[in-house]
């Protein structure tokens, strides 16, 4: 019986009711709260009959008529005396009924196995009260015992009123809904999706589908029965998809091993399952089963520990960097996306079916105390379903730490500890237009907001414009560039000349004006209020100028930091544009020896500044052109965006071939970092949020 036709009868049966109850004497000249007992029970019987309980019982059910009933007669005990015994007996009768729907609603546990004895308890007392407590049985014993104290049983009324009961408890729903559905299943074949032919792999069976098959979509829940041996197994499961083979359409059911469909909504179930012949697969309703929307495949061949394979099945967009999760031995483990293959699936014989198989890395089990991805120890099963992760609950803050970006469309952090990346020295790489310069000038002030004093060869002057709003020093004056000049010019000259035709006097006069003249500089900047200091180059005549104005500076800023251990300071030298600065021997453009003893000085920095409080962040747009022996003293390594095979090779030394392979294909923003700088030292890819400069 539809629901539309259950409520049309319900307002037929309450309008007859009325009528009694308005045209009749005899029940007229009884108490006013007797006739609302009769009433009440003859209009729940029928209400709770054709809309409650029109199917089946659930102890919530014999609670909620218990209860009324207790609270209908419990206040009129004095009025309802002439009942005698049969009052007591209604009352303790439902009293009962309510105490067994309590004990099996409290005992009934879903994390315990049906055999538990707590589960068996509140399954018999389930079957007791359903059965002797439901609402006809209640409402039903309420009424007779009524009418029959307070209505004369030789009076027509009482005929009437009792037949009008009785009728109700004649129609029940339940029986003819079963009838229905019967005849539905065996003749049209509603809700039936086709039968099961075999099992495609591990946890998979292969269906062959009705011609007249109900429609459905990937995810949605089945029941089926199939014969294992001599035992006949029943088994809920999800729709993988559908395919065409052989002329005929087919479907692949996945039943998975980590209880995807344990908890099922009962009442959702229309089908008798007693009833559905084995190997025949129904669809059942949505929400029966408890399943998760962001499903985005299954676990296929050829996956190791450290990387997945998944065939990729979902209405869900993936992409590189997405981060997925999968459930090994009861552990939550992270993976991130890095590549997406065509492939072709073998369905039977010659017969295949095209498909795209995703490959993710491990990241590991995440640990929400130390903000950090453990690595885990082993491969999830075959078949085993691939989730869209889910963002963390909060994301707190760690101490000397700051969030440099989150794994893409996720919460999940990426700490970079701060002092560390000075102590072991940092590489950003990157194209130009992928986001690297803004990131680091962004580092910059963070690092200078903690107090680490900042020196940034800048070359272009957009330093100096973009750090704007924090305290900056030009460290060399104009004064001191000019007579700096002067000296190197002394010094280039006398150094050109035959070894026995120099002036070694004007030499050491020369390098002594500049030695003092950096000291002075950085003297003053170190120990001053300003962050962030600006080394420009001056106007000099020529390159060869340039590369020993640049290494007098460094050779000054290292003897400082040993002597006079940087007056106390923590300095970060910032090299934008690196191959200008610490070039690569074979694309030197001058003498040689002058841009060697320049890379030199800076590499000397390099391999002993952790000592001395001094560490370097290196800015390269290909690594080809970059001195390596400074190159291979960072420890950490931030890499953006990269096409060029040289760059890809160097890099994968940090990351490893898989995801240097996906260098190119990083959108704005977006990067690889790995390195002891950060919290989790695990290569992974992240993105930077947006950073609006003022």
């Amino acid at each position: 019986m539809t629901k539309n036709k259950r409520i049309i009868l319900l307002t037929m049966l309450l309008v007859i009711l009325g009528i009694i109850f308005g045209i009749d004497s005899i029940i007229r000249e009884q108490k006013d709260k007797i006739i609302i007992v009769i009433f009440t029970s003859l209009f729940m019987l029928a209400f709770t009959s054709l809309l409650v309980e029109h199917f089946f019982t659930k102890p919530a059910d014999v609670l909620a008529s218990s209860v009324s009933i207790l609270l209908l007669i419990a206040p009129l005990k004095s009025i309802l005396s002439e009942m005698g015994w049969l009052y007591y007996l209604v009352f303790y009768y439902s009293l009962f009924q309510f105490l067994l729907a309590v004990i099996s609603l409290i005992l009934l546990d879903g994390t315990k196995a049906e055999e538990h004895w707590k589960n068996k308890t509140s399954y018999y007392t389930k079957l007791i009260c359903s059965h002797f407590g439901n609402s006809r049985v209640l409402y039903f014993s309420l009424f007779v015992t009524t009418i029959l104290t307070y209505i004369d049983s030789q009076n027509i009324m009482f005929a009437i009123l009792f037949c009008y009961a009785i009728f109700i408890i004649l129609i029940n729903p339940s029986k003819l809904t079963f009838k229905i559905n019967k005849k539905q299943k065996t003749n049209a074949g509603i809700s039936s999706l086709g039968s099961v032919v075999g099992v495609h792999s591990n946890n998979i069976f292969l269906v062959k589908l009705f011609k007249d098959y109900k429609k459905f979509e990937f995810l949605d829940s089945v029941f089926f029965k199939y014969k294992e041996g001599k035992r006949i197994k029943e088994e809920y499961g999800i729709v993988l998809d559908k395919y065409y083979l052989n002329d005929e359409q087919w479907a692949r059911i996945l039943v998975d091993d980590n209880k995807l469909c344990e908890k099922i909504d009962n009442t959702k179930i229309v089908y008798n399952t007693k009833t559905i012949p084995i190997n025949h697969v129904v669809l059942l309703k949505d929400n029966t089963l408890s399943i998760r929307k962001d499903i985005c495949g299954v676990i296929v061949e050829n996956s190791t520990i450290s990387k997945i394979r998944f065939y990729y099945k979902s209405n869900i967009i993936i992409s590189e960097g997405t981060l997925l999760e999968v459930f090994c031995n009861d552990k939550k483990i992270m993976y991130q996306v890095i590549e997406g293959n065509t492939n072709i699936i073998a369905l039977e014989k010659n017969n295949n079916s095209s498909c795209i198989i995703g490959e993710a890395i491990q990241l590991g089990e995440w640990d929400d105390n130390e903000k950090t991805f453990i690595k885990f120890g082993w491969v999830p099963n075959m078949n085993t379903l691939v989730y869209i992760a889910k963002n963390l609950d909060k994301v707190h803050a760690l101490s000397g730490y700051t969030n440099i970006g989150n794994i893409p469309n996720t919460n999940y952090p990426i700490f970079l500890h701060l002092r560390d990346t000075i102590n072991h020295h940092l590489a950003i790489l990157g194209v130009t237009g992928c986001g690297k310069s803004v990131f680091t000038r962004d580092l910059i002030r963070k690092i200078a907001f903690d107090g680490t004093k900042v020196i940034c060869i800048d070359f272009t002057n957009e330093y100096k414009e973009k750090l704007a709003d924090r305290k900056l020093k030009k460290i060399v004056c104009d004064s001191g560039n000019n007579l700096m000049a002067i000296n190197l010019q002394i010094l280039l000259e006398e150094k050109n000349k035959y070894a026995n035709q120099r002036d070694i006097n004007k030499i050491k006069k020369a390098e002594n004006s500049i030695r003092d003249t950096f000291g002075c500089c950085l003297k003053s900047f170190l120990t001053g209020d300003e962050e962030i200091g600006i080394f420009e180059l001056p106007d000099l005549s020529n390159t060869d100028e340039t590369i020993e104005y640049t290494k007098w500076f460094f050779k000054v800023l290292f003897m400082i930091a040993k002597n006079r251990n940087n007056y106390d300071q923590r300095v970060c030298v910032v090299l934008e544009e690196a191959h200008t600065i610490v070039p690569e021997w074979n694309t030197m453009g001058t003498s040689d020896n002058t841009s060697r003893s320049l890379v030199n000085s800076i590499a000397q920095i390099a391999l002993q500044g952790r000592k001395y409080n001094i560490g370097f962040i290196v800015i390269a747009q290909r690594t080809a052109n970059v001195s390596k022996t400074v190159l291979t003293q960072c420890n950490s390594l931030i890499a953006f965006k990269e096409f060029d095979n040289t760059s890809k090779e160097f890099i994968s030394n940090y990351i490893g071939n898989d995801l240097a392979n996906s260098l190119g294909n990083l959108k704005s923003r977006q990067a690889i970092a790995v390195g002891k700088s950060f919290k989790s030292n695990i290569p992974l890819i992240f993105e930077v949020p947006e950073i609006n400069e003022k």
